[in-house]
């Protein structure tokens, strides 16, 4: 499932699931990837990815 929303609304998803690390906002376009288990868990892969990008250029 792929959810495309504001960086204020994910970092509060991320602080709600206990992660509290973030000191700044995210970056505009970046990727958070938030996977639920078969556990009945979320389990955080990434955060503030912009790596697509560096893969892009030349």
């Amino acid at each position: 499932m792929l959810i495309v929303t504001h960086g204020m609304t994910i970092m509060t998803l991320l602080h709600e699931l206990g992660y509290q690390q973030l000191t700044q906002p995210l970056d505009n376009a970046s990727v958070t990837r938030i996977r639920y288990n078969d556990a009945g868990e979320f389990v955080i892969e990434a955060i503030n990815d912009l790596s697509y990008i560096a893969r892009r250029s030349p």
